[in-house]
């Protein structure tokens, strides 16, 4: 008698790249796969594998161009301080986020939500906190909307309490389409 052995399916495990992608796509209309590389930064095999994971964790509609908002939101808003927690460290020149970046500049939360994302084209000097994914920089120079989640979605990342509730609010509002004051 043969024995089989039966290999479980691997579930695909979403990557940080493809958060960065996903939030991409709340805001642009239907793209190839090669324009979506070019502005988000990453390369078109990235691009594909994310729409893959995406859509096996119920992200992404069928059409493979279509986000499930509240999905998102609460994957963002609930676990993504949890699943990439975020690494802060010593100040360096770099692209403002956070406290420092739009929508939460102005706003005071203390020294320690002034942060940015290392980069020698940087417009600010302050701790550094290590992107979600190094295309975070890329992506932010080309899209002000897709900067402004990033920024916030570090906000929920790295915050506290005060902080996180403000960035969880201006991050629900710009993703279902509310004006962010």
């Amino acid at each position: 008698m043969i024995s089989r052995i039966v290999i479980p399916s691997i579930r695909p495990v979403l990557k940080p790249q493809d958060v960065v992608l996903a939030l991409y796509l709340t805001g642009t209309p239907a793209r190839t796969q090669s324009e979506i590389a070019g502005q988000v930064g990453l390369s078109q095999g990235e691009v594909s594998n994310a729409l893959k994971r995406l859509r096996a964790s119920r992200l992404l509609l069928d059409d493979a161009r279509t986000i499930v908002v509240p999905h998102l939101v609460e994957l963002c808003v609930h676990g993504i301080k949890y699943v990439f927690p975020a690494e802060v460290g010593r100040k360096v020149g770099g692209m403002p986020t956070v406290a420092l970046a739009p929508p939460l500049a102005g706003n005071i939360f203390g020294e320690e939500a002034e942060l940015v994302w290392p980069s020698p084209r940087g417009t600010a000097r302050a701790a550094s906190l290590e992107p979600l994914h190094p295309c975070v920089v890329h992506a932010a120079e080309r899209d002000e909307r897709l900067y402004q989640l990033l920024s916030l979605l570090d906000g929920i990342r790295v915050g506290r309490a005060r902080l996180r509730e403000v960035a969880e609010k201006k991050f629900r509002d710009i993703l279902m389409g509310s004006p962010c004051s």
